[in-house]
């Protein structure tokens, strides 16, 4: 019971520190190495980082409206859960309705920065949601599997911002 104590002081915690929105889009924690890249390879010139940056927050975007689709596919058995139930969308604090329109939103706001900044960032960007997607779907149900589809979700994103160093894409 300690290790229950502690993870609902962690949700006050934070709570806090963000909205119910906020806290179920999860920005930036799916796309947290997109600009390891840039950074190890000491690269800083202008623009350089704001194509680093504009994959970060493509990531972001898309990473955050697949989360919220993941919590909409699994409210359920969230709901049912003794600390899932906490969840933003499974607690009933964050409107169904609103989950899908953010989900839809966030995924389109992605794609189009995405193919601004160049095709290839916007392939890499949609190969990561049809295989979050399909994570979302089957995949995480299988042990080795769930574990070889998240490393993979890595590699697109490293892979992706090393598209963006490479140079300008034809």
């Amino acid at each position: 019971y300690a290790l229950r104590r502690l993870t609902r002081r962690l949700w006050r915690w934070r709570e806090e520190f963000g909205d119910e929105t906020f806290c179920a889009l999860r920005l930036g924690r799916g796309a947290a190495g997109a600009n390891a890249p840039a950074l190890t390879a000491h690269d800083f010139s202008g623009p350089t980082l704001l194509t680093c940056l504009l994959a970060f927050v493509c990531f972001s975007l898309v990473a955050s409206s697949v989360y919220v689709l993941n919590d909409l596919l699994d409210l359920a058995a969230d709901r049912r859960h003794p600390d899932k139930i906490l969840r933003p969308i499974a607690a009933g604090r964050l409107p169904i309705r609103t989950a899908f329109g953010a989900s839809g939103l966030l995924a389109g706001l992605s794609w189009a920065l995405a193919l601004s900044v160049s095709p290839a960032v916007w392939a890499m960007t949609a190969a990561y949601m049809a295989l979050s997607l399909c994570y979302s779907l089957w995949l995480k149900k299988y042990r080795w599997i769930d574990v070889m589809t998240l490393a993979a979700l890595f590699v697109v994103r490293g892979e992706s911002v090393s598209l963006l160093r490479a140079g300008p894409q034809a």
